[in-house]
Formats: C-alpha cells, sequence, structure tokens
C-alpha cells in the first residue's frame, strides 16, 4: 500500500541531492545549457520554488512510502485555480523501486486524496525525452493537451547569424 507522508526539513537535503543533477540533465537536453549552467539554472529554480524548503507555503512536497514504511520516491505539486487544481511539479520513484508499478499506484493514490480535498484538474509537464514517465502518466489517464516549446535567443545565437534590420520607419 502506497501512503504519503510531508517531507521533514531534514529530508530536503536528499531530495535536492536528487532533484537538482536530475533537472538539470533535463534543462542541458531540452533547453541547450551547458551542464554547469543548467546546474545553477536547477538550483536557483528550486531556491525560487521551495525557499523554507518543504514548509515553503503554497507547495505540499511529500515522500511516497512504500508498504513496509521506507521512502520510495518523492511528489511535489503546487495547489493552483482557488485549489481546484494541482500541478505536478516533480514525481520521482527511487531507482531501487521503479519497475515494480509503485509510479501508477502512487498516481491513483494522491488523485485519490487530491479528489476528497476539492481539486478537480490535475496538470503536469512531461520530457520528451522521457518515455517512461510518458507511458506511466498516460496509464494514469494523462493525455496531451499541448506541446510546450522553446527557442534561444540572445547573443550566443544572434553571432551565428546576421542581426535584422529595426527601423521606425514602417516602410
Amino acid at each position: 500500500m502506497i501512503t504519503f507522508r510531508p517531507m521533514r526539513p531534514d529530508e530536503f537535503a536528499a531530495y535536492s541531492a536528487y532533484f537538482i543533477p536530475e533537472f538539470a540533465a533535463d534543462l542541458a537536453a531540452n533547453f541547450g545549457l551547458s551542464p554547469p549552467e543548467a546546474t545553477a539554472e536547477a538550483t536557483r529554480d528550486l531556491a525560487a520554488h521551495l525557499p523554507q524548503g518543504p514548509q515553503t507555503p503554497g507547495q505540499d512536497l511529500y515522500c511516497i512510502l512504500g508498504a513496509a514504511g521506507g521512502v520510495v520516491g518523492y511528489l511535489w505539486f503546487e495547489r493552483q485555480a482557488a485549489n481546484t487544481r494541482a500541478f505536478l511539479m516533480d514525481f520521482h520513484i527511487l531507482p531501487p523501486f521503479q519497475g515494480l508499478g509503485i509510479a501508477g499506484q502512487a498516481l491513483a493514490a494522491w488523485e485519490s486524496a487530491l479528489s476528497d480535498t476539492g481539486v478537480r484538474d490535475v496538470r503536469l509537464r512531461v520530457s520528451p525525452d522521457n518515455p517512461r514517465a510518458l507511458r506511466t502518466y498516460e496509464s494514469a489517464g494523462f493525455r496531451v493537451t499541448g506541446l510546450a516549446m522553446a527557442k534561444p535567443i540572445g547573443p550566443s545565437v544572434r553571432s551565428a547569424q546576421p542581426a535584422p534590420q529595426v527601423t521606425d520607419d514602417p516602410s
């Protein structure tokens, strides 16, 4: 049986040690950041979203507990739209517990718990280069509602192509 409990402050360092490299790899793969830039961005992002760690107001950060009561993963979400929507910020099953059906069980248990609190809509973003996560979410009933797109701009991109001329003359 899968259960959840709020993450304790003393567990946040272990969560951060998993989250930052994982998110940095996603940023590097999908947004073209160098590994050091991606790590810095992931660190800043975590600090901005969870400045008080698991005690940050408006953010729900949980440990997922397995049948034996030990931590098997993490779930972080943010309540939105007057608490009728939950946005899944992060969902991770620790490597020794992957492939055992725990992810699907955890998502079903989370959905049940949320529906009891008035949440009617769950949203998330999944990296396109993570087919295992895509399958897990699709199996849990999630469907693609759009595609997030990105385009790098800035000096490093512009130096590779001629800069357009900008004028006030509309002709």
